[in-house]
């Protein structure tokens, strides 16, 4: 069996020389392997949804709590947000928790939405669904440079 990824030098005439990390991608786009999943939604993934509550700890700011991604490669997770009525303007706010469920964090200002999206160790999962069912969209600005937003197992 191959090994699914190899470092290589990459050198030209005149410039510096770069360390690479080659992977192998299979036929789907992504990494071979079981997908990060996604975090409970209310509805199609079992367990809590994203809860919010004020931050009994950081003046003016929000407590954050989730269960597990569907998946057991979710283990560790990204916190988003965006600008209500400006859907999908989500942007990283924390690129990881360590592996908690839990986050304090210090809200933008006017109206904000969240997302919690799991992570593997070189992918986001799923960043949820819309109302329609149609999966959403990453930012332009990632926490990881792969996605795979397949259903759990």
């Amino acid at each position: 069996m191959l090994p699914d990824f190899a470092t290589v030098i990459v050198s030209a005439p005149g410039l510096p020389s770069e360390s690479v990390e080659v992977r192998v991608v299979d036929n789907s786009g992504s990494f071979g392997g079981p997908a990060p999943g996604r975090i409970p939604d209310g509805a199609a993934v079992p367990g809590l949804p994203l809860r919010v509550a004020r931050s009994a700890q950081l003046p003016d700011g929000l407590d954050l709590a989730w269960d597990p991604s569907c998946s057991p490669e979710g283990v560790d997770f990204a916190v988003y947000e965006g600008t209500v009525g400006a859907w999908y303007s989500h942007n990283p706010l924390l690129c990881t928790t360590g592996g908690a469920r839990t986050a304090t964090i210090a809200p933008g200002g006017g109206n904000r939405y969240y997302l919690v999206v799991p992570l593997s160790a070189y992918r986001e999962g799923s960043f949820g669904t819309d109302s329609a069912g149609i999966e959403r969209p990453r930012s332009g600005n990632r926490c990881r440079t792969e996605r795979d937003p397949s259903a759990c197992p």
